[in-house]
């Protein structure tokens, strides 16, 4: 991408990832230090995410926030993927956030604003990880469900939703002009289905031998998809 080349997994194909975090690298690849770098933003996100679990879990008392928080802080799993080069903790950072937010608007009346803010948050998860398209439509159904005022927040959910595809447009054009289809997440959904169910599932679904198996040998991105 750095390069000017586009974006292209191991396999050169063109859609397989989401774009938002391959952007975010692109420019570190120039730098002596860029891994290092990379592996710097990612603690400070999961940093983040800590201090936003406390802060919110304070509503249940300080000593509530500063368990969970910690909690957050020391769990071995973040812990270890926020040393790779893996979206795990960029987008359990804005999910948090995510999450935050459409608890404020269950809780009360939420601004046009704050369904504003839902809605970019939710097109930043999907743009770091396509397989949260289905979460956050869900939690943003939830809201609605739990809000009292169920026609303003069926009109706020709305707007959310809008923000949402228009995110995702630019994405779904850009596919559209490389392809010659559009594709609104990743090439990947396939595949990867018939990984974890396939003939061959054994539970532990990392694509790594069916990318190579017979089944696929040979057929392009979106036949593979």
């Amino acid at each position: 991408m750095w390069r000017g080349e586009g974006m292209r997994d191991e396999l050169g194909f063109r859609a397989g990832r989401m774009p938002l975090y391959p952007t975010l690298l692109a420019p570190l690849t120039s730098l002596r230090n860029g891994v290092a770098i990379a592996h710097a933003l990612q603690w400070c996100a999961g940093a983040i995410a800590a201090v936003m679990v406390a802060t919110w879990a304070r509503r249940w008392g300080g000593t509530v926030g500063v368990l969970a928080g910690l909690m957050v802080a020391l769990d071995p799993f973040s812990v270890f993927t926020s040393s790779l080069i893996l979206t795990e903790t960029f987008f359990v950072t804005a999910l948090i956030a995510l999450w935050w937010i459409l608890w404020r608007a269950a809780e009360s009346s939420c601004s046009l604003r704050d369904w504003g803010m839902v809605g970019l948050l939710a097109g930043i998860c999907v743009y770091l990880r396509e397989s949260s398209f289905g979460l956050v439509l869900v939690g943003i159904a939830w809201t609605v469900v739990v809000q009292k005022s169920r026609a303003r927040s069926l009109c706020g959910a709305a707007f959310s939703l809008l923000i949402v595809a228009a995110m995702l447009i630019p994405w779904a054009y850009r596919n559209d002009r490389v392809l010659g289809e559009w594709g609104w997440l990743t090439t990947r959904g396939g595949i990867s289905l018939y990984d974890g169910v396939g003939p061959q599932a054994d539970g532990s679904s990392d694509l790594g031998h069916v990318k190579d198996a017979d089944v696929v040998r040979g057929l392009n991105e979106l036949e593979r998809d």
